[in-house]
Protein backbone atom coordinates (compact mmCIF):
# COMPACT_ATOMS: atom_id res chain seq x y z
CA UNK A 1 0.00 0.00 0.00
CA UNK A 2 1.56 3.03 -0.30
CA UNK A 3 1.04 6.68 -0.28
CA UNK A 4 4.29 7.55 1.89
CA UNK A 5 7.62 8.77 1.32
CA UNK A 6 11.10 7.10 0.87
CA UNK A 7 11.66 7.77 4.39
CA UNK A 8 8.46 6.64 6.09
CA UNK A 9 7.14 3.68 3.86
CA UNK A 10 3.27 2.91 4.29
CA UNK A 11 3.18 -0.56 6.85
CA UNK A 12 0.25 -1.94 7.41
CA UNK A 13 -0.48 -3.27 10.68
CA UNK A 14 -1.70 -7.08 11.43
CA UNK A 15 -5.26 -6.04 12.33
CA UNK A 16 -8.51 -6.56 13.45
CA UNK A 17 -11.94 -5.03 11.96
CA UNK A 18 -13.03 -1.81 12.87
CA UNK A 19 -15.51 -1.53 15.90
CA UNK A 20 -17.83 1.79 15.83
CA UNK A 21 -18.46 2.48 20.21
CA UNK A 22 -21.08 4.96 19.15
CA UNK A 23 -22.18 8.04 16.64
CA UNK A 24 -18.49 9.64 16.24
CA UNK A 25 -16.52 6.93 17.75
CA UNK A 26 -14.42 3.83 16.63
CA UNK A 27 -11.51 1.53 17.35
CA UNK A 28 -9.47 -0.67 15.39
CA UNK A 29 -7.28 -2.98 17.51
CA UNK A 30 -3.97 -4.06 15.98
CA UNK A 31 -0.75 -6.79 17.14
CA UNK A 32 2.09 -5.14 18.46
CA UNK A 33 5.19 -6.97 16.96
CA UNK A 34 7.42 -8.50 19.48
CA UNK A 35 4.98 -8.43 22.39
CA UNK A 36 1.92 -11.12 22.87
CA UNK A 37 -0.41 -7.92 23.65
CA UNK A 38 -2.50 -5.66 20.94
CA UNK A 39 -2.38 -2.18 20.60
CA UNK A 40 -5.48 0.30 19.74
CA UNK A 41 -6.37 3.71 17.40
CA UNK A 42 -9.35 5.42 18.30
CA UNK A 43 -11.38 7.37 15.59
CA UNK A 44 -13.03 10.20 16.47
CA UNK A 45 -15.41 11.97 13.56
CA UNK A 46 -15.18 15.90 13.86
CA UNK A 47 -17.43 18.25 12.09
CA UNK A 48 -17.18 19.13 8.57
CA UNK A 49 -16.28 15.78 7.68
CA UNK A 50 -12.46 15.97 9.50
CA UNK A 51 -10.87 13.39 11.76
CA UNK A 52 -8.92 12.84 14.80
CA UNK A 53 -6.66 10.09 15.27
CA UNK A 54 -5.30 8.83 18.60
CA UNK A 55 -2.74 6.34 18.53
CA UNK A 56 -2.35 5.71 14.82
CA UNK A 57 -1.81 2.33 13.25
CA UNK A 58 -1.37 1.89 9.77
CA UNK A 59 -4.32 -0.35 8.38
CA UNK A 60 -4.27 -2.51 5.10
CA UNK A 61 -5.71 -1.20 2.11
CA UNK A 62 -9.38 -1.90 2.52
CA UNK A 63 -8.40 -0.79 6.03
CA UNK A 64 -7.64 2.82 4.82
CA UNK A 65 -10.73 2.74 2.11
CA UNK A 66 -12.55 2.23 5.16
CA UNK A 67 -10.90 5.03 7.29
CA UNK A 68 -10.86 7.79 4.28
CA UNK A 69 -14.50 7.39 3.67
CA UNK A 70 -15.27 8.69 7.32
CA UNK A 71 -13.19 11.75 6.51
CA UNK A 72 -10.00 13.58 6.47
CA UNK A 73 -7.57 13.04 9.21
CA UNK A 74 -7.14 16.68 10.25
CA UNK A 75 -5.58 15.78 14.04
CA UNK A 76 -2.91 13.09 14.77
CA UNK A 77 -2.08 12.33 18.37
CA UNK A 78 1.10 11.37 19.82
CA UNK A 79 -0.34 9.93 23.13
CA UNK A 80 3.10 8.87 24.16
CA UNK A 81 6.40 8.41 23.64
CA UNK A 82 6.12 4.95 22.84
CA UNK A 83 3.23 5.00 20.29
CA UNK A 84 4.71 6.96 17.64
CA UNK A 85 5.95 4.32 15.20
CA UNK A 86 3.14 4.91 12.73
CA UNK A 87 3.10 8.88 13.37
CA UNK A 88 5.60 9.50 10.73
CA UNK A 89 3.58 7.58 7.95
CA UNK A 90 0.36 9.01 8.21
CA UNK A 91 1.83 12.78 8.42
CA UNK A 92 3.69 11.41 4.72
CA UNK A 93 0.25 10.12 3.70
CA UNK A 94 -1.92 13.28 5.37
CA UNK A 95 0.61 16.39 5.44
CA UNK A 96 -2.24 18.39 6.38
CA UNK A 97 -2.98 16.85 9.30
CA UNK A 98 -1.62 18.16 12.72
CA UNK A 99 0.72 16.63 15.31
CA UNK A 100 -0.73 17.08 18.63
CA UNK A 101 1.50 15.19 21.72
CA UNK A 102 2.02 16.14 25.35
CA UNK A 103 5.03 17.99 26.39
CA UNK A 104 6.41 15.35 28.78
CA UNK A 105 6.91 13.47 25.71
CA UNK A 106 8.17 15.66 22.58
CA UNK A 107 11.80 15.18 22.78
CA UNK A 108 11.13 11.29 22.04
CA UNK A 109 8.59 12.42 19.75
CA UNK A 110 10.37 14.77 18.07
CA UNK A 111 12.71 12.15 17.16
CA UNK A 112 10.73 11.00 14.27
CA UNK A 113 7.89 13.45 13.67
CA UNK A 114 7.44 17.05 13.81
CA UNK A 115 4.84 18.71 16.58
CA UNK A 116 2.35 21.27 15.59
CA UNK A 117 0.54 21.52 18.85
CA UNK A 118 1.73 20.75 22.75
CA UNK A 119 -0.03 19.61 25.31
CA UNK A 120 -0.24 20.29 28.89
CA UNK A 121 -2.77 19.70 31.87
CA UNK A 122 -5.06 22.91 30.58
CA UNK A 123 -7.58 21.26 28.35
CA UNK A 124 -8.01 22.05 25.06
CA UNK A 125 -11.58 22.30 23.55
CA UNK A 126 -11.82 21.06 19.39
CA UNK A 127 -15.60 21.81 18.18
CA UNK A 128 -17.51 18.44 17.81
CA UNK A 129 -17.31 17.62 21.74
CA UNK A 130 -13.88 16.61 22.19
CA UNK A 131 -11.24 18.06 25.11
CA UNK A 132 -7.92 17.11 25.12
CA UNK A 133 -4.69 17.96 27.37
CA UNK A 134 -2.20 16.04 29.15
CA UNK A 135 -2.77 13.71 32.43
CA UNK A 136 -2.19 15.28 35.30
CA UNK A 137 0.44 13.54 37.64
CA UNK A 138 2.19 11.97 35.06
CA UNK A 139 4.90 14.71 34.09
CA UNK A 140 2.83 15.59 30.78
CA UNK A 141 4.08 12.58 29.55
CA UNK A 142 0.68 11.20 28.59
CA UNK A 143 -2.29 12.88 26.45
CA UNK A 144 -5.85 11.90 27.74
CA UNK A 145 -8.68 12.34 25.29
CA UNK A 146 -12.39 12.87 26.21
CA UNK A 147 -15.12 12.58 23.64
CA UNK A 148 -18.62 13.94 24.07
CA UNK A 149 -21.07 11.68 21.98
CA UNK A 150 -24.73 11.79 21.37
CA UNK A 151 -25.96 9.74 24.41
CA UNK A 152 -23.08 9.53 26.42
CA UNK A 153 -19.22 10.47 27.10
CA UNK A 154 -15.97 8.49 26.89
CA UNK A 155 -12.42 8.57 27.86
CA UNK A 156 -9.55 7.74 25.93
CA UNK A 157 -6.45 6.60 27.74
CA UNK A 158 -3.30 5.19 26.24
CA UNK A 159 -1.16 3.48 28.78
CA UNK A 160 -1.96 4.67 31.52
CA UNK A 161 -4.66 2.37 32.44
CA UNK A 162 -4.53 -1.32 30.93
CA UNK A 163 -6.85 -3.68 31.37
CA UNK A 164 -6.09 -7.28 30.09
CA UNK A 165 -7.13 -10.90 30.75
CA UNK A 166 -4.95 -13.32 32.99
CA UNK A 167 -4.95 -15.99 30.01
CA UNK A 168 -5.35 -13.48 27.11
CA UNK A 169 -1.17 -14.28 26.12
CA UNK A 170 1.48 -16.16 27.02
CA UNK A 171 5.40 -16.19 26.97
CA UNK A 172 8.09 -14.77 29.98
CA UNK A 173 7.10 -11.11 29.22
CA UNK A 174 3.27 -12.10 30.09
CA UNK A 175 4.04 -14.47 32.68
CA UNK A 176 6.06 -12.44 34.86
CA UNK A 177 5.05 -8.71 33.60
CA UNK A 178 1.57 -9.29 33.33
CA UNK A 179 0.88 -12.03 35.93
CA UNK A 180 3.53 -12.17 38.58
CA UNK A 181 3.78 -8.35 38.91
CA UNK A 182 -0.18 -8.40 39.00
CA UNK A 183 -0.83 -6.16 36.12
CA UNK A 184 -4.07 -8.24 34.12
CA UNK A 185 -6.98 -9.91 35.26
CA UNK A 186 -8.44 -6.17 36.07
CA UNK A 187 -8.01 -2.76 34.89
CA UNK A 188 -4.79 -1.46 36.42
CA UNK A 189 -2.49 1.43 36.32
CA UNK A 190 0.66 -1.15 35.46
CA UNK A 191 3.75 -1.30 37.67
CA UNK A 192 6.13 0.09 34.53
CA UNK A 193 3.59 3.43 34.20
CA UNK A 194 3.66 3.74 38.04
CA UNK A 195 7.50 3.74 38.04
CA UNK A 196 7.74 5.75 34.81
CA UNK A 197 5.05 8.13 34.07
CA UNK A 198 3.46 9.43 37.69
CA UNK A 199 5.24 11.84 38.85
CA UNK A 200 2.89 13.00 41.50
CA UNK A 201 0.54 10.56 42.51
CA UNK A 202 -1.73 12.57 44.43
CA UNK A 203 -2.47 15.05 41.49
CA UNK A 204 -2.97 11.81 38.87
CA UNK A 205 -5.43 10.15 41.52
CA UNK A 206 -7.15 13.99 41.46
CA UNK A 207 -7.26 13.95 37.83
CA UNK A 208 -8.90 10.49 37.56
CA UNK A 209 -11.29 11.68 39.93
CA UNK A 210 -12.29 14.33 38.01
CA UNK A 211 -12.69 12.32 35.06
CA UNK A 212 -15.25 10.07 36.94
CA UNK A 213 -17.53 12.65 37.58
CA UNK A 214 -17.79 13.75 34.16
CA UNK A 215 -21.27 13.73 32.93
CA UNK A 216 -22.53 10.80 31.02
CA UNK A 217 -19.88 9.07 31.53
CA UNK A 218 -19.96 5.48 29.86
CA UNK A 219 -16.92 3.91 28.58
CA UNK A 220 -13.06 4.16 28.97
CA UNK A 221 -11.25 3.17 26.22
CA UNK A 222 -7.22 2.67 26.29
CA UNK A 223 -4.48 1.02 23.99
CA UNK A 224 -4.04 -2.14 25.82
CA UNK A 225 -6.94 -4.14 26.87
CA UNK A 226 -11.29 -4.77 26.50
CA UNK A 227 -12.47 -1.07 26.52
CA UNK A 228 -15.13 -0.37 30.08
CA UNK A 229 -18.53 -0.25 29.21
CA UNK A 230 -20.15 -0.79 32.91
CA UNK A 231 -18.98 1.01 35.73
CA UNK A 232 -16.63 3.33 34.73
CA UNK A 233 -17.10 6.01 37.34
CA UNK A 234 -16.09 2.95 40.19
CA UNK A 235 -13.63 2.01 38.19
CA UNK A 236 -11.65 5.22 38.12
CA UNK A 237 -12.55 5.92 41.57
CA UNK A 238 -11.19 2.83 42.43
CA UNK A 239 -7.54 2.72 40.50
CA UNK A 240 -7.56 5.93 42.10
CA UNK A 241 -7.93 4.63 45.79
CA UNK A 242 -4.93 2.54 45.00
CA UNK A 243 -2.17 4.93 43.52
Amino acid sequence: MGISDNNNPWRPASHGKPRQLTNNLWMVDAALPHMDIKRRMTIVQLPDHKLLLYSVICLDDAGMTWLESLGEPSIIVVPNGYHRTDAPRYKARFPKAQIWAPTGSAKRIRDIVPIDRMLDTIAVNIPGGVSMRALQGTRNTEAFLTVHSDHDTTHVFCDAIFNVGKNDGHGLFWLIYMRWLGNAGKPRVTTLFRMSCIGNKRDFARGLREAAVVPGLKRIIMAHGEVIEHDARQVLEHLADTI
